[in-house]
């Protein structure tokens, strides 16, 4: 009962929120004895699941568009925190002490306290280092200072760090190494390198170090790395390591190195992956011969049935020629992979001209399973839109998505921000009709598009959607889930009715103010 208490509480407050918000927008309210309903309205809601606060899973535009949370602004006075002045003292004191606990738990203390900008952290940085350069002392208590020098920013321990780098102790190599990589500590280089010499023994180490030299971009040893990925005796993990490296450093494409590991057929699928990655283009090639070199190897390699594979290859084909990818779009759209889905969206979004016929299998991608590969055509669509002939294809191609069928859910949920954002009022009708579609991802967005475009003469379709909740709450408990979207597209359309003063709403807020009880299913 407590429980049912809160959550008519918090939708209360939702309520309130919503009416409280102040666009001067027709028709006029009468007068004030609406408050008295604001306070009340979405009592009704007060089912198990959450109260609409936005759903996770709806895109940001609408995950974080709830004028009732921000409107009015509620200025607050700044906080100032206070710290004790001992506190600093009291932790370099227990650093100094012997027992590895105390020490621990200090440096442990200090990395939390650089989160909130106590002064005078930096006097322990030498107690801290003494810690960690104290190879017979307690190993939790010398990570622990490690930690806390890298958050402290402390670039005087480059000298101490790269000595433990030496020591190759696995565990404190791989926090304090990609510091000094971060730090440019040029000495630390030779012990990498070092690492890369003949027998590869130590393979944590050695990954690190491939690793790190490609941070610093040591174009040096790039020779070294080319030797271990074309090593054919070498561990899989070198070899794909040394070529992501290369890639990573601007050094590819080695066009020869890569045909060579691709001469037989049936070349291991170590030797594809390596060939796949030292095939990345970072820069643009002009030479046509080893332009057609590369399309040769690429087109080939993109065929290859392991989609890690074909998807480097396709990722060099994008940056070469997109079109290739835009000519075979209706064979690779399908692959299971989204990344590969993805690189072909952005071959359509390169080369895409202002044309309906080209524009249309844009907008077809919205409606991917995934959701990475949806919000990113998106973004591309509306970067597009900017120019003004491409803006009025969209416009129209999108609103279009609006009437297709319930399948297309995920590009009708896309298209209706997109419209939003390009404020293209007209959708409105379409987005009325969408109130009653199946998926929270559509209804819930209908109403909130409705809501942004300020789509006054849609309110009378808004009032008798949230009719048809109220009667539906009425009667029965829906499923959870169920509840959550029901409170998404309810917080839209009384938020709606806030920021359009719409007075006709009053017997549907009356209506909703009304406490009911239900019993609890068993």
């Amino acid at each position: 009962m407590l429980r049912k208490q809160n959550r008519q509480q918090q939708l209360m407050r939702i309520c309130r929120r919503a009416w409280l918000t102040q666009p001067e927008t027709t028709p006029k309210w009468g007068g004030n004895s609406f408050l008295l309903v604001i306070l009340l309205v979405l009592g009704l809601i007060s089912l198990p699941g959450r109260p609409a606060f936005g759903q996770q899973d709806l895109l940001a535009p609408i995950k974080f568009d709830w004028p009732m949370l921000t409107n009015p602004v509620v200025k607050n006075p700044p906080i100032k925190f206070d710290y004790s002045p001992r506190l600093v003292p009291l932790w370099i004191e227990a650093l100094q002490q012997s027992e590895a606990g105390a020490q621990r738990r200090a440096a442990q203390a200090i990395y939390r306290a650089s989160f909130h900008e106590v002064a005078g952290l930096k006097n322990a940085v030498p107690h801290l280092q003494a810690i960690l350069a104290n190879t017979k002392g307690n190993r939790s208590a010398r990570i622990a200072a490690a930690h806390t020098l890298i958050r402290l920013d402390a670039r005087d321990s480059a000298e101490l760090f790269g000595k433990v780098a030496a020591s190759g102790d696995i565990e404190l190599c791989l926090l304090i190494e990609p510091a000094l990589a971060a730090w440019q500590y040029k000495p630390v280089q030779e012990t990498w390198q070092q690492r890369l010499q003949d027998p590869l023994t130590n393979e944590g180490l050695v990954l690190l170090a491939i690793q790190q030299l490609s941070a610093v971009k040591m174009l040096g040893i790039a020779p070294r790395l080319e030797e271990i990925a074309m090593n054919e005796n070498a561990g899989i993990a070198y070899r794909v390591e040394a070529a992501k490296a290369l890639a990573a450093m601007g050094q590819t494409p080695l066009a020869k190195s890569a045909e060579s590991l691709l001469k037989y057929d049936k070349a291991p699928l170590v030797d594809r992956l390596v060939a796949g990655q030292l095939l990345q283009i970072s820069d643009p090639i002009e030479d046509q011969s080893q332009q057609q070199e590369l399309f040769a190897l690429l087109t080939k390699l993109a065929q290859d049935p392991q989609t890690a594979v074909a998807r480097l290859a396709l990722q060099a084909l994008l940056e070469l020629q997109p079109q290739t990818l835009v000519d075979q779009a209706d064979r690779w759209s399908q692959s299971r992979d989204p990344k590969i889905r993805l690189l072909v969206a952005q071959a359509l979004l390169r080369t895409v001209t202002p044309q309906p016929d080209r524009l249309r299998k844009v907008v077809a991608v919205l409606n991917d399973a995934e959701l990475d590969v949806r919000v990113k055509v998106a973004e591309g669509i509306k970067e597009l839109s900017q120019e003004a002939a491409m803006k009025v294809i969209f416009v129209d191609l999108l609103s279009e998505e609006l009437d297709r069928g319930p399948e297309f859910w995920r590009s009708q949920e896309q298209a209706m921000i997109l419209l939003v954002d390009l404020k293209h009022g007209p959708a409105a009708p379409r987005m009325a009709a969408l109130l009653e579609a199946k998926e929270a991802e559509v209804f819930a967005t209908a109403a909130w598009g409705l809501r942004r475009l300020k789509a006054v003469d849609q309110l009378p379709a808004l009032q008798q959607r949230a009719d048809q909740l109220i009667v539906l709450l009425e009667k029965t408990l829906p499923e959870e889930n169920a509840v959550d979207d029901v409170n998404e597209q309810l917080g839209q359309i009384f938020q709606a009715f806030g920021e359009m003063k719409y007075a006709e709403a009053l017997p549907t807020l009356k209506r909703a103010a009304q406490k009911t009880v239900l019993p609890l299913p068993c």
